[in-house]
């Protein structure tokens, strides 16, 4: 009997050290799944922080190419101004160009043909400043084209990056 009795002991002693072997494991589990719990959620506030910077960088590029783009429009508007008043002073230029046709077969009217060649001089003169303006006006304008590609560009990368980061888990 006394064989069987601390046999009988024995078992429960041994299924005691499985249970708290048992609950070691459950425990250490437990802690290894608390700590991946806060590592994960410290990595969930980067990239919500990453996002927030994202969005933020996103409105600032959205803004900045706004812009852009107003100012190229302003730029364009310049431009076309320009050309116009280059082509009304081309015909002025044309026009006063007749008059000193007319006027070089009187020799009586030397004075007033000396003054519209002055005239046409000034007139050549802001001809060209005008196409000089067109010309710098143009090459902005490509700048700005370029400015605002770029910065849509940008924007779409943002918004790809944002997409990803919103797909992560």
């Amino acid at each position: 009997m006394t064989a069987h009795a601390s046999a009988g002991g024995a078992e429960p002693q041994q299924t005691a050290a499985a249970v708290r072997e048992l609950i070691e494991a459950m425990r250490a589990r437990l802690e290894s799944a608390i700590e991946d719990r806060t590592r994960l959620a410290g990595e969930l506030e980067e990239a919500r922080a990453a996002l927030a910077r994202g969005e933020a960088e996103l409105k600032k590029e959205r803004r900045a190419r706004a812009a852009l783009e107003a100012q190229a429009e302003e730029r364009r508007r310049i431009a076309e101004e320009a050309v116009a008043e280059a082509e009304a002073l081309a015909a002025e230029r044309d026009q006063v160009l007749e008059e000193i046709t007319g006027l070089r077969g009187l020799e009586d009217q030397a004075a007033l043909l000396q003054e519209a060649e002055a005239e046409l001089a000034d007139l050549d003169g802001r001809l060209q400043e005008a196409q000089s303006g067109r010309a710098r006006a143009e090459a902005r304008c490509r700048e700005l084209t370029s400015d605002v590609e770029r910065l849509s560009a940008a924007g779409e990368a943002l918004e790809a990056l944002e997409s990803l980061v919103r797909r992560s888990p």
